[in-house]
């Protein structure tokens, strides 16, 4: 579920990674909200170096090591699938050089930027190793062959790499190759690793926080939200999904209406033509001065955000669009209007 930015979210976050696997694994448009927190799992990873592959799963204990009054402005949180994930390809072995390598890519999966403490300036995401590499099946020893540095993080002189961007909620890094240096004489072997990225600040304010009554919306909504008296109310959809088949979903009108949070997901076909998909619109806007529309997260609609003719000084923001054919906000009639962190 599209998840609203949390004031308890530090300046700076140490994240579990979820997963890093060979294979792929596309995000669901369906993982819950959640509040990081320090107890949650670190991850274990696995090197079969004959098979040339590389699987992790949380491991069974906590992270251990973390000196919080060293590390104040640092959470360390995990979650499969839920916070970060990576994903490994063109993983290989050359037996010559004894180099193991695969080209691995970081997924922000949080609604908070990563690689950024004010959300202009990059200081990028860094996947530092928490413990490991240690051989687990034959002989010898494993060492990490091309880290980018060292630094302190859990415990001093981690080694890490650093994807030199920035990271909004959903984006994957451009891959680096990771290398360790494993004698032909190693089986397998296991590492530990976590992130470690500066957080843009969460924005400061919600349209749910301005006076007036709540709309709370809930669970599947398989027919058209349509309200056209929502003048000076909040509609809080933050744990709601529109899977209705129609070309509006959602359909509001009001003066100083708030819109907050929901998935909008339409059913339409790769295939759909361009004329029929821009007569589609994820949120419509008809009436209504000062409406804001925010934390949104919409799949296969040709519009986004749709205001009409008489919606002026509209604010559509922290909207993520995983698929859209025409416009993420169509303003066909010019309205004046804030559009503030919205992707595509």
């Amino acid at each position: 579920m599209w998840r609203k930015p949390e004031s308890a979210i530090a300046p700076r976050a140490v994240l579990a990674l979820a997963a890093l696997a060979a294979a792929c694994d596309d995000r669901s448009p369906s993982v819950s909200p959640r509040i990081p927190g320090p107890s949650d799992q670190i991850v274990t990873c696995r090197v079969d170096v004959g098979a040339r592959s590389i699987s992790c799963g949380e491991s069974n204990a906590p992270v251990t090591g973390w000196n919080a009054s060293g590390f104040s402005a640092d959470l360390i949180v995990g979650g499969q699938n839920t916070n970060v994930l990576l994903k490994s390809t063109n993983v290989s072995y050359d037996a010559t050089v004894q180099i193991f390598q695969a080209d691995v890519t970081v997924q922000n999966l949080m609604t908070p930027t990563l690689g950024t403490a004010d959300g202009n300036t990059v200081s990028g995401v860094k996947v530092f190793f928490h413990a490991g590499p240690n051989v687990v099946s034959g002989s010898g020893t494993v060492t990490l062959a091309n880290a980018d540095g060292s630094d302190t993080f859990t415990g001093t002189n981690q080694p890490y790499f650093l994807y030199a961007e920035m990271l909004p909620t959903g984006i994957v890094s451009a891959a680096k190759t990771w290398q360790w240096a494993v004698p032909t004489t190693v089986g397998s072997f296991t590492f530990q690793v976590l992130v470690n990225a500066a957080t843009a600040p969460p924005r400061a304010t919600t349209c749910l926080a301005q006076p007036g009554p709540t709309i709370t919306l809930t669970s599947v909504h398989t027919t058209e939200y349509h309200n056209a008296q929502v003048a000076n109310t909040k509609i809080d959809a933050s744990t709601a999904q529109f899977m209705t088949g129609t070309d509006f979903p959602v359909r509001i009108s009001g003066a100083n209406a708030c819109w907050h949070g929901g998935e909008i997901i339409g059913q339409l076909p790769p295939s759909t033509s361009w004329p029929t998909m821009i007569k589609t619109f994820a949120i419509l806007v008809d009436t209504g001065t000062n409406v804001t529309v925010e934390d949104f997260w919409m799949f296969d609609y040709g519009n986004g955000v749709s205001l009409q003719l008489n919606a002026p000084n509209f604010t559509v923001r922290s909207g993520y669009y995983i698929y859209d054919r025409d416009g993420c906000v169509e303003n066909d009639y010019k309205q004046n209007g804030t559009i503030d962190d919205v992707y595509m």
